[in-house]
């Protein structure tokens, strides 16, 4: 019988294959179960039943006899199914090869996926009952405004229920009421009522989040991503002191 047919990308296919699972920290994809199976499975059943074709098992298996075969004896049986085996061989040891080259992404757990995004909170209560947070800087601005960058932020001795959030400062105190227009540097941390002592118009507090270790992670996430917040000095007259 003729031998298979050697795939002459094996050797580039399992060194890239090796770098690739050194630097994932993965295991072969034979020794991990896939996740997308099971919508695998059910994609390509509602296809077979759409189109009027066999699942891929029944499809493959050796159609029975009808009697008008012609014969094959001795070698050229042989011969056949040597041929056929080998180009079998080939197009798996290809579709191997295919596979290797397009490695499925691991799943990743937790909200916002496998990419981070400003503003971003992670949590983690210790033996007191509070909560080491860190976030994920971003930047905030007025719409058409300068961006204020927060840079990375870590807030110790946090408390149960306590918000995570930002202040921009709009307006000064009375009676002046003069436009100031500034977003307060630091992401702060504190219970809702240390909140409440920033009172509108004078400061505006955009939440990001809560955190409790009733919330999965501790955290509950409010706001994704950069801040951008509309130019509100164009509604009213600054120059005008308010009521």
């Amino acid at each position: 019988m003729a031998e298979e047919a050697s795939n002459p990308f094996d050797a580039v296919r399992k060194k890239n294959r090796a770098v690739w699972e050194q630097a994932s920290g993965r295991k072969r994809s034979e020794e991990l179960p896939n996740p997308f199976d099971a919508v695998r499975k059910k994609n390509r059943a509602v296809w077979e039943q759409a189109s009027g074709r066999k699942p891929s098992d029944e499809s493959r298996a050796i159609p029975p006899p009808t009697g008008r075969e012609s014969p094959l004896e001795g070698a050229d049986a042989l011969v056949m199914v040597a041929a056929l085996s080998a180009k079998l061989s080939a197009l798996e040891a290809r579709v191997d090869y295919i596979e290797d080259d397009f490695p499925e992404w691991p799943v990743m757990q937790g909200e916002g996926g496998g990419s981070d995004y400003a503003f971003k909170i992670t949590a983690v209560m210790d033996q007191n009952k509070t909560f080491t947070v860190k976030v994920l800087g971003g930047t905030a601005q007025t719409l058409g405004g300068t961006p204020y960058i927060y840079d990375d932020e870590e807030l110790v001795n946090v408390k149960e229920g306590w918000h995570i959030y930002v202040v921009y400062e709009n307006l000064e105190p009375s009676p002046s009421y003069t436009e100031y227009g500034e977003w307060r540097p630091g992401i702060k941390a504190s219970s809702a009522a240390d909140m409440a002592n920033y009172t509108a118009p004078h400061d505006l507090v955009f939440e990001i989040g809560r955190i409790s270790k009733e919330y999965i992670g501790n955290v509950r996430q409010d706001h994704k991503g950069n801040i951008v917040m509309p130019a509100i000095s164009n509604v009213v007259d600054i120059q005008t002191q308010l009521p």
